[in-house]
């Protein structure tokens, strides 16, 4: 294991090398290594980031069999933040507009707290079984995590597979070379892998994804991400700057919807305890849904 990990070490040097050293980009092709190089090198890129809080801006549009838009029907600010064992989101307009969404994974409890003109007008507490429900808009589900887990993980349990490579050519990159990875068959696709662009340059991420549902869905989902970087001790941190993903039907291959997520002011490997600090009366009634009743909340368990 030792030899292999210092091989990996000597491959990313010479590659990181060859691209500065002015090497003809244009003849340059991605050297050959296995998965468990790339998911070495994908849990790197991972490790270096622990927490982090900034802003985020999400919206949605639907588009008709022409090509016509719809309706932008979601769109909104919100502030997010997180770290090992817990998540925070704070709306700052559209539908949920005054919500925060707080989890904290350690007392197994979500709390969802409204405020309007500085009011609580609504609290309520669930339990473990919906801690592993993370939004759409979690920014770390955009490139870094698929379904919720660390990609490097969902690749090694779902039997990643180097198919070959490929030039993922952005408006600003005329080359931005990837390993294509497909897994074995995915129980939610129903028979259809997933796959995955992962850029190895600067360090290991994951610039694009698509995959397919089923019988049920019958739709193509692709999504591509544009990172930021962020240098702290020496080390080149990754997350998502901005993130695209369209949605296809399966049967004439037309846009049915389009999501835009662009991450604002994010710091990285910071502390969010405060966020976690609420000024709430511990006579404030909380609506448990585990109990299905109105408790106080200082019966509630949330340590602040």
């Amino acid at each position: 294991m030792l030899k292999r990990i210092m091989f990996f070490i000597s491959f990313l040097l010479l590659f990181l090398g060859l691209l500065s050293n002015g090497y003809s980009k244009d003849d340059f092709q991605l050297p050959s290594i296995d998965s468990e190089m790339l998911i070495m090198g994908l849990r790197q890129t991972e490790s270096l980031i622990s927490s982090g809080r900034g802003k985020l801006h999400w919206s949605q549009t639907r588009y008709g069999k022409s090509g016509e838009k719809i309706m932008k029907y979601d769109e909104f600010d919100a502030i997010f933040a997180f770290d090992s064992y817990r998540d925070y989101y704070q709306y700052q307009s559209g539908l949920l507009e005054g919500r925060r969404e707080l989890v904290d994974k350690k007392l197994q409890m979500r709390l969802d707290v409204t405020i309007v003109e500085g009011k609580i007008v609504g609290c309520r507490v669930s339990r473990k079984e919906k801690l592993a429900v993370a939004p759409e808009w979690e920014p770390r589900n955009w490139g870094l995590w698929f379904y919720g887990v660390p990609l490097s993980q969902y690749l090694q349990k779902h039997g990643a597979r180097i198919i070959g490579s490929e030039n993922l050519r952005t408006e600003k990159l005329k080359k931005n070379l990837c390993y294509v990875v497909e897994t074995n068959k995915s129980p939610n696709m129903e028979g259809v892998a997933d796959r995955f662009w992962i850029i190895p340059e600067g360090g290991f991420r994951c610039g694009q994804l698509q995959i397919e549902r089923g019988a049920k869905y019958k739709q193509r989902w692709k999504k591509r991400f544009i990172y930021k970087t962020y240098k702290m001790n020496e080390q080149t941190i990754w997350f998502l700057k901005k993130g695209l993903f369209w949605i296809f039907s399966c049967s004439d291959n037309h846009l049915v919807a389009k999501i835009v997520i662009e991450v604002k002011d994010f710091h990285p490997n910071v502390d969010i305890s405060d966020l976690f600090h609420l000024e709430i009366n511990p006579e404030t009634p909380v609506w448990d849904e585990t109990l299905s009743r109105f408790r106080p909340f200082k019966e509630i368990g949330w340590k602040q």
